[in-house]
């Protein structure tokens, strides 16, 4: 199992190749959503080709974990989470808008894991770990 972190890339540009080959490249993403991920152009450019892996590839994993936001207020991007997905929008053009705005949906309506269910992360990341190694090893 590799992981990708794209915490070393320089901000404010665009996702990169690397950062699109490392999607592509993967069975399973996990997709950690938060009040405040909607305010990143970043998040939703890699949730965007996320979702396109998703959809062309019956591969393709894709784990939402909903930590202090609702599915909902992510599918119809209401609430702090909508007002964020607003602020973030403002500037873009309506194809961008759309793009963001359907995969937010899409991944709004995937069964997904909520944080709030564990006491703490150690214990989260380890059932999600598990979670991923089980699905990997079916596939493998």
């Amino acid at each position: 199992m590799r992981t990708f972190n794209d915490q070393g890339i320089e901000r404010s540009h665009t996702i990169g190749p690397e950062v699109v080959q490392g999607i592509r490249e993967s069975k399973v993403s996990i997709v950690v959503l938060s009040p405040n991920y909607a305010s990143s152009r970043w998040c939703l450019d890699e949730l965007v080709e996320i979702i396109k892996c998703k959809e062309t590839s019956e591969e393709m994993i894709v784990m939402p974990i909903f930590n202090r936001v609702s599915p909902s207020n992510v599918r119809i991007q209401n609430g702090a989470f909508g007002k964020a997905f607003d602020k973030t929008c403002e500037g873009e053009t309506k194809e961008v808008k759309k793009r963001w705005s359907n995969a937010l949906t899409h991944v709004g309506s995937l069964r997904g894991d909520y944080a709030l269910l564990w006491d703490d992360d150690a214990k989260m990341l380890e059932d999600i770990a598990t979670h991923v190694s089980l699905i990997l090893k079916d596939k493998c």
